[in-house]
């Protein structure tokens, strides 16, 4: 996916407030071009697609807003992981 030349500097970063915060909530590869574009694995469609829209959502935001973002799409996973596995039995 392609993202802004100033969003791919700041996922960049080591300290990056999104990333550090998405990692905490589950596993993902990422690989970040200067170009702005953004290559990244998830270990499921789920995953992939909050991947993205942590990334499409992050554009504008603030540090704090990014952490805030990446803790409502965490939950938004278990949420949805809980349903998943209730509908297995």
């Amino acid at each position: 996916m392609h993202v802004s030349l100033g969003l791919s500097r700041r996922l960049l970063n080591p300290s990056c407030a999104l990333l550090s915060q998405l990692s905490r909530s589950f596993p993902f590869e990422m690989a970040v071009g200067l170009n702005g574009m953004v290559w990244f694995v998830a270990g499921d469609d789920l995953l992939t697609n909050t991947v993205a829209e942590a990334l499409e959502s992050a554009e504008d935001l603030d540090e704090a807003e990014c952490r805030a973002l990446a803790q409502r799409l965490a939950k938004k996973v278990e949420k949805l992981k809980g349903r998943r596995e209730g509908n297995e039995d």
